[in-house]
């Protein structure tokens, strides 16, 4: 396929920082041409990569100029940055920052939901150097790399030296959230990624809400490797239709916080309650990703 007059622009990261949230409304915009699944991961999965940029390409239309993909993966496995400079010439990155020790949290909290984490947040921060150490599938880099994906900066250098900084635009998740500065936001988004302004039309979606699993049972089978999933899988062999499947299963078997004050307080709670090291650590990634980005982050700072 050609791609001299095609434009790419990739939302690598970071998770859980609104990729699925800038996902949702991208979609809405119909000069944009996204796969149908959120994360392919082509670029960061080398079983994937090895299938060739032609399978990756069919995921988009053709028929438009401006492709998207949003996959934080990106951003976090090593090598994917050549890997994308190698394939797709014409191309722009975005990238979403959150609070480094929030960011940890939420991914812990998924992890917990999901069935992978049974540990408390402290005692997984406390082992998560060893679970990566012995991590021999992959496993607990993909899901116990609390602190390890907050460290931005370094993924960021991965990027920059190969990517001309101009080919970048840096976005703070409070204000990709924040429905007082979005409109502003979607502006910059839309003339970055050079598209009319039609997104100003939509109301920002909200997604990824805090839930609780209603049954361990249906979840298990929906995220851990069975015989019984392997089976479905060799049943149901498009992606698209097995993702919808699952959403629709993890939706039923989901159920909002029934107080929502009383879930932040919590969270809230465990934060403030972390030994000294790790909102050092926090305080650390912030400035040094404030030097590297621009952003200001003065707001990430812990006193």
């Amino acid at each position: 396929m050609n791609l001299i007059n095609k434009k790419f622009t990739f939302i690598i990261g970071a998770q859980k920082c609104g990729t699925t949230t800038m996902h949702n409304l991208l979609l809405s915009h119909p000069a944009l041409s996204l796969p149908a699944i959120k994360e392919t991961h082509y670029f960061s999965r080398d079983f994937l990569y090895n299938k060739g940029i032609d399978w990756y390409l069919k995921h988009f239309d053709f028929n438009k100029k401006n492709m998207c993909e949003v996959d934080p993966s990106y951003l976090f496995f090593p090598n994917t940055g050549q890997r994308i400079k190698d394939s797709i010439p014409n191309l722009k990155f975005i990238v979403i920052f959150r609070k480094p020790i929030d960011r940890a949290l939420s991914q812990y909290l998924m992890s917990c939901y999901r069935g992978y984490e049974s540990l408390s947040f402290l005692d997984a921060l406390n082992v998560e150097s060893k679970r990566l150490e012995d991590d021999d599938n992959y496993f607990s880099f993909i899901n116990h790399s609390y602190l390890e994906r907050g460290n931005y900066t370094k993924q960021l250098n991965s990027y920059l030296s190969i990517f001309d900084k101009s080919n970048f635009l840096f976005i703070k998740f409070d204000d990709l959230i924040s429905i007082d500065s979005n409109k502003s936001l979607l502006k910059s988004i839309c003339s970055f990624i050079d598209i009319d302004s039609r997104l100003l039309q939509f109301e920002l979606p909200k997604s990824n809400a805090k839930k609780k699993v209603k049954s361990s049972i249906i979840r298990n089978l929906l995220y851990r490797d069975t015989n019984l999933k392997r089976v479905a899988q060799f049943m149901v062999p498009s992606d698209r239709l097995r993702n919808n499947l699952k959403n629709i299963i993890n939706s039923f078997n989901s159920t909002d916080y029934s107080d929502k004050d009383e879930s932040q307080k919590m969270i809230s709670e465990q934060l403030m309650s972390l030994p000294k090291k790790y909102i050092d650590w926090n305080n650390s990634q912030v400035d040094s990703l404030s030097k590297v980005s621009g952003l200001n982050l003065d707001d990430w700072i812990y006193e």
